[in-house]
């Protein structure tokens, strides 16, 4: 009788649940509370994917570089960033500038030329029509080798 009733119980939660994730018929949107998005974005196809890789600096003091615009149409979710940092104890900022507002979205912390990664299965994300930079917070000059992986996500 317990199995009975836990069958019961898992199917109306799962249909409750469910009814959420699942594409209505014939069409290509599944439904979240609060936001649509296409049902062929995760995973991403190849062509949605971003690799960004590079050599930043040498960076002056309270300088930033851009290392990427973001689609107008996309969001950017930023999975896996990481640096090689040349030398010294200082710091590096992963920075997001939108609307004239900057936000700090990753920030690194060196000592003697380090690597160091950020990894997430959920991501960072950069709104559409942003600019992905890199900011120097420290009092000195910072020159690093830059990776930033992610893929782009339509509005």
């Amino acid at each position: 009788m317990r199995h009975l009733v836990f069958i019961v119980v898992a199917l109306v939660v799962g249909l409750l649940v469910g009814g959420y994730f699942v594409a209505p018929a014939g069409g290509q949107v599944a439904q979240v509370p609060g936001y649509q998005f296409p049902v062929d974005s995760l995973p991403p196809h190849p062509s949605q994917i971003v690799n960004l890789t590079g050599v930043a600096g040498p960076l002056a003091p309270g300088t930033s570089t851009p290392i990427y615009q973001v689609p107008v149409g996309s969001w950017l979710v930023v999975t896996d960033a990481r640096l090689r940092e040349t030398g010294g104890e200082t710091r590096l900022d992963l920075i997001e500038v939108f609307g004239g507002t900057t936000t700090t979205k990753i920030s690194w912390q060196f000592i003697g030329g380090t690597n160091q990664r950020h990894d997430s299965r959920v991501g960072w994300t950069f709104r559409p029509g942003s600019t992905v930079g890199l900011f120097n917070p420290d009092t000195a000059n910072i020159s690093g080798r830059y990776i930033v992986t992610g893929y782009l996500v339509r509005r």
